[in-house]
């Protein structure tokens, strides 16, 4: 998302949980883009937050659906 802000004003960017990750714009002091990857969940449903320039962003993730299909097992 894109960041906002007057030249001068300093920010940062945190994560609370380690499956949303701040890939660029951790901090700053002028308008930036702020990535963020949020990896998949193969999990139960699960939510955590993004703290950007004081405001706080929460991040619900639906849980996996379905059980696993194993893959084909090699035949040497």
């Amino acid at each position: 998302f894109q960041l906002q802000t007057l030249d001068g004003c300093a920010w940062d960017a945190a994560s609370s949980v380690p499956w949303l990750t701040i890939l660029r714009g951790r901090s700053g002091n002028t308008s930036e883009t702020v990535d963020v990857r949020v990896d998949a969940n193969a999990g139960a449903a699960r939510s955590g937050t993004l703290r950007v320039a004081g405001e706080t962003f929460t991040v619900t993730q639906d849980g996996a659906t379905g059980t696993p299909t194993p893959g084909p097992t090699p035949t040497p």
